[in-house]
């Protein structure tokens, strides 16, 4: 599980008065984080990857959207998102209990990649509440999990590998708990 909250107020003013059709995080440019689970999944034996998806894993960066923040108002493309993630799912046999081959390290696929490469394909445009593009490994503690300063960054979400450091774990439960 994933917290975050959208500390600055000009963040909310931002997503508030957007009104629009498709809201993320922030886009994210790829660096080898990315790049070897993209490789995971495509070089599986028998893996079905939509060409959509393929196109955009030859790339020199892998296109992507954090959504830690993720909504809008085109829902039909948002059903067509999670439908098409849904058969990618079922297709490759992901999270089969019965395939010793499906458990990988899927959600970056699904969550980032995929939006992003559906959107490219259907010319969506994300408005991000973030304005900086940000590298699929470059999610400080400092700029997104800092418990002290919670009310001065932008955006506070534990992300990726800060969800398992004792201490911002520590800091949430005091901030919810306490």
């Amino acid at each position: 599980m994933e917290w975050r909250f959208i500390t600055s107020r000009e963040c909310i003013r931002v997503v508030t008065s957007w009104n629009a059709k498709l809201i993320t995080q922030n886009r994210e440019y790829g660096a080898n984080h990315y790049r070897i689970m993209m490789d995971n999944f495509v070089n599986r034996p028998n893996a079905v990857v939509p060409v959509y998806l393929f196109k955009r894993w030859n790339a020199t960066s892998i296109p992507s959207y954090n959504m830690g923040v993720f909504g809008g108002r085109d829902l039909e493309f948002i059903h067509y998102y999670c439908c098409q993630a849904e058969k990618l799912l079922l297709m490759n046999h992901i999270n089969d209990r019965f395939d010793s081959r499906s458990h990988l390290d899927m959600n970056v696929i699904f969550e980032q990649m995929l939006f992003a490469a559906l959107a490219d394909e259907k010319g969506r445009k994300p408005k991000s509440i973030l304005p900086q593009n940000i590298k699929d490994t470059g999610y400080s503690a400092s700029e997104f999990c800092d418990f002290c300063r919670w009310n001065r960054l932008q955006l506070l979400h534990i992300i990726g590998g800060n969800k398992r450091v004792e201490s911002i774990c520590q800091a949430m439960e005091r901030k919810l708990f306490l």
